[in-house]
């Protein structure tokens, strides 16, 4: 609404980037910035494919779209990224009479956080920053562990945060961003 009526706000344009996985991936690499990874799949074939280009023995299978962990897989080696994509397919084809596509990512080891940000007139604000930890479940799937909010930052966390403000942020918007570090803070 706030496009069509040219008022401050995140760009319509945008909307793809904030709201399917892998769009938002392919965002931060045009950008140049770091991403993870990854390929949408509709088939066991397309996702064995994929998992053999990418060469990495752990991969993550996640539906396109949602929220949490609802059908994330960890998979830690080829059969279980197999049996992923297979569940996945056949609950989407239960569900939605089609298969719906799946995003298979390399997995990527280390700390993961959440940072909510609003931004006006391309000063960039944290709202928030939270840490949490997930667990891997006996079939596959993953669930917190815990969430813990941030309160103070040190400098390690504040310097892997910075650019990611950076982006794309002229007008009001507020951005939800995932973060990664591979190495351990200190």
């Amino acid at each position: 609404l706030a496009d069509d009526l040219g008022l401050p706000g995140n760009p319509a344009s945008r909307i793809k980037a904030m709201t399917e996985k892998d769009a938002m991936h392919q965002a931060l690499k045009d950008a140049g910035i770091r991403y993870i990874r990854g390929r949408i799949v509709s088939s066991v074939e397309e996702a064995e494919a994929y998992y053999h280009e990418l060469g990495n023995e752990q991969v993550v299978v996640k539906r396109v779209r949602g929220a949490g962990t609802q059908g994330v897989y960890l998979c830690a080696n080829f059969d279980e990224m197999i049996a992923a994509v297979k569940r996945e397919l056949a609950c989407a084809v239960q569900n939605e009479g089609a298969a719906v596509p799946l995003l298979i990512q390399e997995r990527i080891i280390g700390k993961e956080y959440i940072v909510n940000t609003v931004s006006c007139g391309g000063k960039h604000r944290m709202a928030s920053l939270w840490e949490y930890d997930k667990v891997r479940l006996s079939n596959g799937t993953n669930a917190y562990n815990h969430v813990r909010a941030i309160k103070e930052l040190d400098i390690g966390i504040t310097n892997n945060f910075v650019i990611l403000f950076e982006v794309d942020c002229n007008h009001w918007s507020k951005a939800f961003l995932r973060v990664y570090l591979e190495t351990a803070v200190s």
